[in-house]
This record gives structure tokens, sequence and C-alpha cells, in this order.
């Protein structure tokens, strides 16, 4: 899992937050897809090119091993002995039919690799209730059930001349055909997404059984499909197949596949579509952050990541990186903290630069992330907004005033231009939450809180509270004071990053 794929995971992570947020029943479904390339090139090494199946270092994590090492130097060997190219697509078929030693071996590296992404994705406090996994929705026979809809309601037709003769297409607006079954019966990408998508929406009857797969970060159970019973599938778990909008959340390289399968599935269904596709860009990085990672790209601004070549920064790395410049400046700022403590509030930073750096941006734009810019204390940064609240509880620490006694001011006494600037942001919060929710925006939340972090900066900088020699004035800017961290506190946990009261 590389820095990349993270703007996937948060970006899924934050709209799920916003959508619970306004009172919508969300569940998050993890599509893993282990009947690719990645999973068969990774069989080939182990099985065949003999590599060890634990990391020659101890303190290297399995994904990590399987990506840097197996994944990268098989597909070396590759260019070097193109006879291997039939392993490959032999272990392919046999991962695809399931019932072989191959596919049994593949299962198992597949839920190793699965795991550590996992925890990964729950450092970065991630979460999921489902995983879906392609090889249980094409054994299925899901896609036999779907394919005869489509027959039925004529959204397929078999091509009888030209280059697509034999093949089953679907027929597009522009006149172009898309390909969903070849001639020899083998199936497209495409017609794999199609039946979950489907069953997603409840077009379809569920064929799948479930079982607990683990016991997550905020102690909520990540459920996993199966095709067999087992000792607890029995146990209550949500409906997963009946949604009323599906949002895919999945890279602009998939725009023209998506827009397929949601006009399909409006044909299917004989209404408007409620399916969804939110697209993004990729992430590169920064010339400054590259070299500071060890690659070298030249004289180029930026650089693209490549699993294949092995042209890319793992996310733990980099999330270890963070947390490491994050604990020089913390320990600088605060030498007599415990050094629990400090790593505590490190990762706390760490994670809330990469959030907010991959939610910030609009959907549509390159983002080029660079670890020194993400992690400063000024400008247009996550912990830029966690030093706002820092410095906002420092003051109703030492104003040592009960709660209950600002709580219940005169805000009348609220009279310069920069106080009500900081009121008025605080007012607007549910609208921000509205539109984002109405818009799947995760962005406005984010510019939002920049927004509201930048009002109190300046009421911070020009506005006395504790100095103030008015009483009462002092109680209804500590009131103001006490609001602005509620509020900023929520839109944090939005875009889920932790208000901290130390930096």
């Amino acid at each position: 899992m590389h820095v990349g794929h993270l703007r996937n995971i948060v970006l899924g992570d934050t709209i799920y937050r916003i959508l619970q947020a306004t009172n919508h029943k969300v569940l998050v479904l993890n599509y893993i897809d282990n009947l690719g390339l990645q999973v068969a090139d990774l069989v080939v090494g182990f099985m065949f090119l003999k590599f060890p199946l634990e990391s020659p270092d101890k303190f290297t994590k399995f994904d990590h091993y399987c990506g840097d090492e197996v994944y990268v130097k098989t597909n070396e060997v590759y260019q070097n002995d193109p006879s291997l190219e039939k392993e490959r697509r032999a272990v392919l078929r046999e991962i695809e039919e399931g019932s072989s030693h191959i596919a049994e071996f593949a299962s198992k590296i597949t839920t190793r690799v699965l795991t550590e992404q996992l925890n990964t994705c729950w450092r970065m406090k991630c979460r999921y209730d489902l995983l879906n996994f392609e090889s249980h929705i094409v054994l299925s026979n899901l896609w036999n059930r779907v394919f005869e809809i489509l027959k039925e309601k004529e959204i397929v037709t078999l091509e009888t001349q030209g280059k697509n003769k034999g093949c089953w297409v679907i027929k597009q607006a522009n006149g172009e055909s898309k390909v969903l079954v070849r001639s020899d019966g083998t199936l497209t990408y495409i017609a794999k997404d199609i039946p979950y998508a489907t069953w997603k929406l409840g077009i379809v009857r569920d064929p799948f059984y479930y079982y607990k797969f683990a016991v997550q970060w905020d102690d909520s159970i990540l459920w996993a499909t199966t095709l067999t019973p087992s000792n607890n599938s029995h146990d209550r778990h949500p409906i997963f197949n009946s949604a009323d909008k599906v949002i895919t959340v999945i890279d602009s390289r998939q725009s023209r596949l998506q827009t397929i399968i949601s006009q399909v599935l409006s044909q299917m269904e004989d209404k408007s579509h409620r399916y969804y596709h939110l697209g993004y860009e990729t992430v590169t990085l920064s010339s400054r952050t590259a070299k500071m990672l060890g690659l070298d790209i030249g004289d180029k601004q930026s650089t693209h990541m490549s699993g294949r070549k092995g042209h890319y920064v793992n996310a733990d790395y980099v999330l270890d990186k963070l947390h490491g410049k994050a604990y020089e400046e913390v320990r600088q700022r605060n030498c007599s903290l415990s050094e629990d403590l400090l790593n505590q509030i490190s990762e706390e930073i760490a994670i809330c630069a990469i959030r907010y750096n991959l939610i910030k941006y609009d959907l549509d734009k390159i983002i080029t992330f660079d670890i020194l810019e993400s992690l400063s204390l000024e400008g247009d940064t996550g912990p830029y907004l966690q030093y706002a609240f820092a410095r906002a509880q420092r003051i109703l620490e030492k104003s040592e005033k009960p709660e209950q006694e600002y709580l219940e001011t005169n805000v009348g006494l609220l009279t310069t231009d920069l106080e009500f600037k900081l009121l008025k942001e605080i007012s607007k919060f549910d609208l921000v939450m509205e539109e984002s929710a109405t818009t799947i925006s995760p962005k406005l939340v984010a510019r939002y809180a920049h927004r509201l972090a930048t009002a109190f900066n300046l009421f911070y900088e020009r506005i006395p509270v504790l100095r103030e020699p008015n009483k009462e004035v002092v109680i209804a800017r500590l009131a103001l004071v006490k609001a602005f961290t509620i509020t900023l506190k929520n839109a944090l946990g939005v875009l889920g990053i932790k208000a901290i009261e130390r930096m």
C-alpha cells in the first residue's frame, strides 16, 4: 500500500464520516481483488522462483516484503525469461477456478498481505464494515444471474459479425460497443464489476455468507464474505446488499467503465440510477520528498508511482517519516512530556498531516505530496488546525474558570469585528455539513475547518481574553473560545483527525 492508495482510503473514510454525521445509515465495503495478476505474480515468486515465505529482515512487514521484493523482482524475471509467463497464466487460471492447492496457497498469501494492509488503514483511523472478495463474486454464480437479466432486458447483444463476432457486448450511446463476454467465454474486467454493483443495490439475491474477520481499532466488527457456512456465519450482521445509493470511490482512470456500469444499472432497474462514481486524480511525490525518501527523479518537480517498477513509497514509511518529524518538533516545545505522550501526540499529528493533505484538494486535481509542507504549523495544513485547537485549550485551562460559568454569558458583549467573524464561522458548521453530504464533497469540510482556524487565530492574536480588564467581557470571550473548540473538534472528527490539547 503506497501513499497514492491513501487518497482512496482517506476519501472513502471521510465520506463515511460526513454521511454518518448527517444522520445517514452508512456501510463501508472494501473490494479485495484477490484474483488479479498481482496475486498470480506473488504465487509465481514464492512457488516457482523460490522466494522465502518470510522476509530475511524480521522487522519488515509481510506486505512490504511482497510488494518491494517478491512482486518487483518477479516482474523483472518475466523480462529475462518470457517462458515464465506460461506459469503465470496457469496460476491465474488455477486461482480463478478456486479449488486447487495453488488457489489455497494464493488465498493464504492474500490474507496475510490484506491483514497487514488493514493495519495501515487502522493506523490512519479508517474502518470498514465488510470485505468483499472478488473470488467469491466470481464463484458465487452471481454473474450468471446478472447475465440472464441483461439478456432478458436486451441490454447486451451477441455480435454475429465484425471484430467482436461471437462476443456479448453493450451498445453505448455513442454507438461504440463494450465487450462483456469474449468469444471464448471469458469475462472482461467490467463483467466482474457489474454483478458486484447489482448485488450492492439489491437487484439480485444475496449469495454470500458472512464471518467475523477482525475487531477494528474502534471496536467495530469487520465482516468478510464466504461461500460456505462457518461456525459464526449465523451471527447477526448488517444487511449489506440493499443500499438506496452506492458511492464507488475509485480513481479517475476508471471513469469510462464506471459510467458504463451506471448506465447498465439504470437500464436494469428501469429508473434513475442510484450508482455514483466518486473519481479522483492520483498522488505524486514532490522532488524534495522523493529525495528525502531516496528516490532519484532527476530534474523533475514531482514523480508518479508505479508498483510494478518499484517506483513508489510505502504508506507506512511516509507515516513513520511524518511521525519522526512531528516528534522532533513536539519534543522541542514540550521537553517535560513523557515518551509515551510524545509519541501519541506525534502519531496524531502525522495522521492529521497526511489526511488533511489528501482531503483539501479538488478531486480532479493531482496532488503533489510534500512531507515538510504537510507538517507546517502555518498555512493550509492539518497541524495548523490542531495547533489552533491547542491554543484555544490553553486559554481555557489558564482561565481556571468552571465551564458552567462561561456557558451562561451575555454574548451581546462580543462587539469587535474579529469576534463577529469567528462567531459567524462557528454558526456555519451545520450548513457546511449539509452541503458536503448533498454534493459528496469532503473538501468542503476541510476548507471550512481551515477558515474556522484562521478566524480564531486572528482573534487570538488581536483580541485579549484573559488580559481583558472587564470581567464580564472575559467570560463572554471564554464562551466564544469554548464554542470554537467544540466546533473545530467536530469538524476535525469528520475529517478523521484528532483534536489534541498540546503540541
